[in-house]
């Protein structure tokens, strides 16, 4: 499902410029210390760089149904559900509002009511690791917002959008790719399509508003690559004798 071992990146890479991309607009770097030189270095110093993390997200519409007369529950459930994906691309440091993030998505959707009358109820969840790995052909933590396996809708977070730069999952662990916003952006219309609103909130500034509802970004499409860091405590120094 990744790369090869020997060629960070190499797969993704490849699909960009097969859509037109030129080699020298995408860089491949070693997230460790971004461990870059030359031509790599001049790219980070010279433009805003917008360090972008992407997650996938279920969305799905359910009717309303009275259970009375519900007579077989799985045949019903296939009738009167709706579900596609989507993927959204924000600041690697902000979390995503889930009702902000709800309104966005829901305002292109509002014929998702299977032509009934009765209003439906609107549900936005993440993903399975396991499903979002499938759906777009990427190791979980190293997903790219575009290039996926299947089309999947990307929602754009409007503060990174005027960045010059994205630095993206490369599709390969430990390292990401760099490419200008306005390629990716352009690549992402002519492809799987693209929606840019407002569903960030700051991991800092938290929103105080009761109906807001922040997503962490410690969900296990982002960190189940990695382990958590035990956290230890200090032990007293003894007394000496």
């Amino acid at each position: 499902m990744t790369a090869s071992v020997d060629k960070p990146g190499y797969r993704l890479k490849k699909s960009l410029m097969d859509a037109g991309i030129l080699p020298s607009e995408i860089h491949i770097l070693p997230d460790v210390n971004r461990r870059c030189k030359g031509e790599e270095m001049d790219v980070i110093k010279s433009n805003s760089v917008a360090e972008v993390k992407t997650l996938v997200w279920k969305v799905s519409c359910c009717n309303r149904v009275d259970p009375a007369q519900v007579v077989d529950v799985v045949e019903q459930h296939q009738k009167n559900v709706d579900e596609f994906y989507i993927v959204t691309a924000q600041s690697m440091s902000d979390k995503a509002d889930l009702s902000l993030l709800h309104d966005l998505v829901f305002q292109q959707h509002n014929d998702l009511t299977f032509g009934n009358t009765t209003p439906a109820k609107r549900c936005l969840s993440l993903a399975p690791t396991d499903l979002a790995q499938e759906l777009t052909g990427f190791q979980s933590g190293c997903i790219p917002p575009i290039g996926h396996t299947v089309p999947l809708k990307l929602y754009l977070e409007e503060s990174i959008s005027k960045c010059e730069i994205a630095s993206i999952g490369s599709g390969t662990l430990g390292y990401s790719l760099l490419i200008p916003m306005k390629r990716l952006i352009a690549l992402a219309e002519n492809t799987e399509g693209i929606e840019i609103g407002s569903f960030s909130r700051s991991v800092i500034t938290r929103s105080t508003s009761p109906s807001s509802v922040l997503i962490e970004t410690t969900n296990e499409q982002v960190v189940e690559p990695m382990k958590k860091a035990k956290k230890t405590r200090r032990s007293e120094p003894k007394d000496r004798l």
